[in-house]
Order: C-alpha cells, then structure tokens, then sequence
C-alpha cells in the first residue's frame, strides 16, 4: 500500500488548548445576576403581598355590603314600627280631641236651649251684638284687604 503524504514533523491534527469557562469573579455580570434575582424575590413577594391583600378587601367589601344589607332591612322594619306606633298615637288623640270637641258642642247646644228658653230677650240681644261685632271685623278686614 501506498505510504500517505505527510510530513512527520507535522502533527496530524491540531489541538486548541482546552479552556473550562471560568466562572466569573464578582464582576458586574454577577452583581447583575444577584440583582435581577432579587427583583424577581421582590416582585414575587410584591404579588403574594397584593393578592392576598386584594382578596381580603374583596372579603371585607362583601362583608360591608351584606351588613348593610342586614342594617338596612332591620332600619326599614324598625321605620315600620315606629311609624306604626306614631300613626296609632296621632289616631289616638285626634279621636280623643274629637269626642272632647262633640261633648263641649253638646253642652253649649244644651246651654243655649237653656237660655233661649229662659231670657229670650237678652237671647236675641246677645245674637244681634255678636253679629254686630263680627260684622266690623269683617268690614275692617275687608278695607285692609284691598
């Protein structure tokens, strides 16, 4: 067999030299590594810490709004009851007011059947200066009228 052409001296191959990546000194790519780790700590933390505080507001916002609910609705049963009370109260003393007005009516009717029957002529005089009175009340109220 034929001898290949090469020279001995030559090597056959060439071989780099092997370098093993070295790992970086506390340099600033590693200063920025540990940043970049830290904000992504911190960012994380800062959700967590939002979320949860998201949810709780949520929880207390319902809470605010159903006891709202509820105070509204014993607010509403409450308004009933008094306004039930006050409206039997007023019924209560515009009847009491009008049996004590319909008692005086009958006792002043009494009376004065009494005394027509009794004096007629003061009777008719006491008519007569009544209206007398009442009609210049009524002329002075009409002048201040107009």
């Amino acid at each position: 067999m034929a001898d290949p052409l090469r020279n001995p001296s030559e090597p056959d191959f060439t071989v780099e030299p092997f370098a093993e990546p070295a790992l970086p000194a506390k340099t600033a790519d590693v200063r920025e590594l540990e940043s970049r780790d830290r904000d992504r700590r911190l960012v994380n933390a800062a959700e967590s810490v939002g979320s949860t505080l998201g949810s709780a507001v949520g929880t207390i916002r319902d809470k605010v709004q159903s006891g709202l609910k509820v105070v509204k609705k014993r607010s509403a049963e409450k308004s009933a009851t008094v306004a039930g009370q006050v409206k039997e109260q007023a019924n209560r003393r515009i009847q009491e007011l009008s049996d004590t007005a319909q008692r005086r009516i009958s006792t002043l009717r009494v009376r004065a059947h009494e005394f027509s029957q009794e004096r007629p002529a003061e009777f008719v005089l006491a008519i007569g200066g009544i209206a007398m009175v009442a009609g210049i009340i009524l002329r002075l109220w009409r002048s201040n009228r107009d």
